[in-house]
């Protein structure tokens, strides 16, 4: 650092030079007092070169530096389930895989981004959303090009239809015909687990036979398979399931070939996630050929929605809602605790239940006619008392 020089009026004052500049310090009385001012002039001047080289980089950080960086894994706002997780990362992987090279701050056009998104699934155009509102509290972006695009609405799973009670038997049978002999009967007890159970097929693969309590008709839900083939907690939290008679039949008729998990892959390995792909795929291909021309399911299919095995899971909530003789006729409270959920019901309700409407304004219709039915002396006590 210069040293300071003594003025004509007795003062002490002078410059430092910074990257090839130089700076007037100011003049004081002491030369003490103008080296205190110089070291802090020169600690301003290095945070402001600091600062310049982070907004320098904020203006140019690509989409694939944020994420290669963490996110979401970084950003607290996201929930620390591992579920949640990966769901986020898989988005984000196609999200890098379209614009990975474009800047976050200016990089992507509204135009870009709706071309996109009508293209993407609607979870993708949630999280790249998510990912630009996190860049722009981050100070990273300025506008989130994928904010308020106003899409049409695409068919999501509270929209879907679930198959009739007689399909699902149907269903039910189709590995027996795909896998004569033991592996058809254990996928026959699968299929008829999933509609009835309702749990998640990553925790069907994970179930083992010691979970279940065929005394007590209770299953105990402790683990779940990921798509990477690893065992972790269950989505939402550990839980116990009734055992229906159905599915229980089925568990104690079906050949064991296992002593530790309930359902084994047809090599006899453990079931996976690419394993269970490969055969419900056969399984929902040879169900379609059983339907009727023109039915809802080979139409859908048609258009590019194939039949998910997931799909299993909304049918067994909209069969435990749906009033008998179409269901059981359960309150969502009491499906949710077969879900697993501990919302009490509300998304039961918003998303897995998917009664048939039809038959519920044919209830209406009934209940209006009793109401219209009865007497009207037997309302005359409330009347009186009102």
């Amino acid at each position: 650092m210069a040293r300071p020089k003594r003025q004509a009026n007795g003062r002490w004052g002078g410059k430092i030079t910074y990257q090839r500049r130089q700076y007037w310090v100011g003049t004081f009385d002491t030369p003490r007092e103008w080296e205190l001012a110089a070291a802090k002039l020169l600690a301003d001047l290095n945070a402001a070169a600091e600062q310049s080289e982070i907004n320098a980089k904020h203006r140019t950080m690509t989409v694939r530096e944020f994420v290669e960086a963490g996110w979401p894994r970084t950003h607290t706002s996201r929930r620390s389930k591992e579920s949640t997780f990966r769901t986020y990362e898989y988005s984000a992987k196609l999200l890098v895989r379209a614009f990975g090279d474009r800047p976050l701050r200016g990089g992507i056009g509204r135009a870009e981004a709706r071309s996109w998104a009508t293209r993407a699934s609607a979870n993708t155009v949630w999280v790249a959303r998510s990912l630009f509102n996190d860049a722009i509290e981050d100070e990273l972006a300025t506008v989130n090009p994928f904010a308020q695009l106003r899409l049409p609405a695409k068919l999501g799973r509270r929209d879907i239809t679930t198959i009739s009670r007689a399909e699902f038997d149907v269903l039910c049978d189709v590995p027996l015909s795909l896998w004569p002999g033991e592996f058809g009967e254990i996928m026959r007890a699968f299929v008829r687990f999933q509609g009835e159970t309702a749990m998640r097929p990553g925790e069907t693969a994970a179930l083992r036979w010691s979970s279940v309590d065929f005394e007590r008709d209770r299953i105990r839900v402790l683990l779940q398979l990921t798509g990477s083939n690893v065992e972790t907690l269950p989505k939402v939290r550990q839980v116990e399931v009734v055992l229906p008679p159905r599915v229980k039949d089925a568990l104690l008729s079906m050949p064991r070939l296992d002593d530790e998990f309930v359902f084994r892959a047809l090599q006899g390995g453990p079931l996976t996630k690419s394993s269970l792909h490969f055969y419900w795929d056969r399984i929902r291909a040879a169900f379609l050929t059983l339907l009727p021309e023109g039915h809802w399911l080979r139409v859908r299919t048609m258009r590019g929605k194939p039949y998910n095995l997931y799909e299993l899971r909304h049918y067994a909530a909209t069969w435990l809602l749906e009033s008998p003789p179409h269901g059981l006729g359960l309150t969502p409270f009491e499906v949710a605790q077969q879900l697993g959920h501990t919302d009490r019901g509300i998304r039961v309700t918003k998303l897995y239940g998917h009664p048939d409407e039809r038959r519920a304004r044919e209830r209406l219709a009934e209940a209006y006619r009793r109401d219209a039915e009865t007497p009207a002396d037997v309302n005359a006590d409330v009347t009186e008392s009102t």
